[in-house]
């Protein structure tokens, strides 16, 4: 990918409390589209500090560097898809229950089995509803982990 940087820090608040109305652990954002890292952004960082991962084949290593609470990822990536990356998160002890969320444009309707078999724990098709994406974060996060 020429011109990007393989972690890009999008949003980083200071922890401890610093920040009001900021939550404990961070959102990883795991896409290789800037101008879906920045919508994410946008509609999470009065909240959440959010990181984001432009190549799938780093967000191991991203998620486990830092406190992560929930992991939003893209489907259509290269070298690795969603899917892929989610069970990659999910074969660590710190990603057994942590909250995974993919997000497409492409698969708009994706099998229930297929989202079983990766442990993810919400699907939002792109462009999202803004309403149902912060309603439905929020909800897996205070769960502390998804439907699973």
């Amino acid at each position: 990918m020429p011109g990007w940087l393989h972690l890009v820090v999008v949003r980083w608040g200071m922890k401890g409390g610093a920040m009001p109305g900021k939550l404990r652990g961070s959102i990883l954002v795991v896409d290789d589209t800037k101008a879906n890292i920045d919508l994410i952004d946008a509609l999470l960082n009065s909240k959440h500090d959010v990181v984001a991962c432009v190549h799938p084949a780093k967000a191991i290593e991203v998620f486990n560097g830092l406190d992560i609470e929930a992991v939003i990822i893209d489907y259509s990536m290269h070298p690795l898809n969603g899917y892929e990356v989610a069970r990659s998160i999910r074969s660590l002890d710190r990603g057994k229950t942590v909250p995974i969320m993919l997000v497409s444009a492409i698969e708009t309707d994706p099998a229930p089995g297929k989202l079983r078999e990766a442990e993810i724990d919400s699907f939002m098709p792109l462009p999202l509803d803004l309403e149902a994406f912060g309603a439905t974060l929020e909800q897996l996060i205070a769960a502390g982990h998804g439907v699973r």
